[in-house]
């Protein structure tokens, strides 16, 4: 599983996690992805009184998108997919082609 990156989209806070090959890695990740009482993401130094009044309104603002690149992701897509905290799921088609041994054309 990869490190985690993020990325702001209009009025959205997107988080792209890559290389997350099984259910049990987007459990381990998908939690650090949203404020309490949703998740376990720590608040740092973001200030979300500035943002939103709570952090409820701060976690609806989350999109979480993590990456299927192997062989192994795409055969566990539907269950990943359907994890609670999973937005949405984006195929890394060049990865995923080196991966299963095809050539990839630019």
């Amino acid at each position: 599983m990869g490190e985690p990156s993020s990325g702001l989209g209009y009025r959205r806070r997107v988080i792209i996690v890559p290389m997350v090959n099984t259910v049990a890695q987007a459990q381990a990740i998908v939690p650090h992805c949203s404020y309490p009482p949703l998740g376990n993401r720590s608040y740092g130094s973001t200030h979300v009184e500035r943002i939103e009044a709570s952090p409820d309104g701060w976690n609806k603002r989350i999109v979480t998108v993590l990456q299927v690149e192997t062989p192994e992701a795409v055969a566990n897509a539907e269950a990943l997919a359907s994890l609670p905290g999973v937005d949405a799921l984006h195929v890394g088609m060049r990865d995923l082609a080196l991966r299963m041994g095809k050539a990839v054309d630019d």
